[in-house]
């Protein structure tokens, strides 16, 4: 067996391909059930996801040293208190349908229909359980990053500006994402060996077609969950 080769370096330490390796578990189940040519396909990339986690931390790391990047108690209860609004909207909209489901299952069905409005009041049930036996741990733990990277973001665009892109999970400073990338690679903070890899990290950033913002300015530094709530 030939000997592995340094793909790419983060923060002083040469990366070989199996340190980019998900569990063994995971890839004995994904070998044991794809075609070779595509567990290839789905292991590079899982590799180069890995990759790309690795380098973002390292950077976020470098960048942040002297930013305001982390999530604060009271950035994170602004998010919890708007999550909570939208959280009682929805709760609304969900108990009227469970209700309409119930007065349609009482009603003459086909085995079909019957089936079907099961399956949804079965969703609308587990959805509303699940939600309503959140832990303060647990909301912290879906908070905290989401809002942590928004700061991080903001940090990025007020030092770098550029053109935001839309993303679900939020907006995006692109541009900003790609110089801060391209000056902690010149600084070392890290590169990557494997040109595939390289590629593939790079394309986001300069081949992928997004949806710019008009915008984005205004939501890079206030996210929906600090604007007024819409009035009904």
């Amino acid at each position: 067996m030939a000997q592995e080769q340094p793909v790419a370096m983060v923060e002083g330490k040469a990366l070989l391909p199996s340190d980019l390796d998900p569990p063994a578990l995971l890839r004995s189940q994904y070998r044991s059930k794809l075609p070779e040519k595509e567990y290839a396909t789905w292991l590079a990339q899982t590799r180069s996801d890995r990759l790309a986690g690795l380098i973002w931390a390292a950077v976020k790391k470098q960048f942040c040293v002297d930013k305001e990047c982390a999530a604060t108690e009271a950035d994170i209860a602004a998010f919890n208190e708007a999550m909570g609004r939208e959280y009682q909207k929805q709760r609304a909209k969900d108990e009227a349908r469970l209700w309409a489901i119930g007065t349609a299952l009482a009603g003459a069905l086909t085995a079909a229909e019957r089936e079907k409005l099961e399956q949804e009041k079965g969703l609308l049930e587990s959805v509303r359980s699940a939600l309503d036996s959140t832990t303060p741990e647990r909301e912290r733990l879906l908070s905290e990053p989401w809002v942590g990277s928004w700061k991080f973001y903001r940090a990025l665009y007020r030092t770098y500006g550029g053109r935001v892109i839309f993303q679900q999970a939020g907006p995006e400073p692109l541009d900003a994402m790609t110089k801060v990338l391209r000056e902690q690679e010149a600084r070392g903070t890290f590169a990557i060996h494997d040109a595939g890899m390289h590629r593939k990290f790079w394309a986001y950033f300069t081949t992928m077609g997004h949806t710019f913002m008009s915008d984005g300015a205004e939501f890079m530094e206030t996210p929906w969950w600090l604007r007024a709530p819409k009035k009904p």
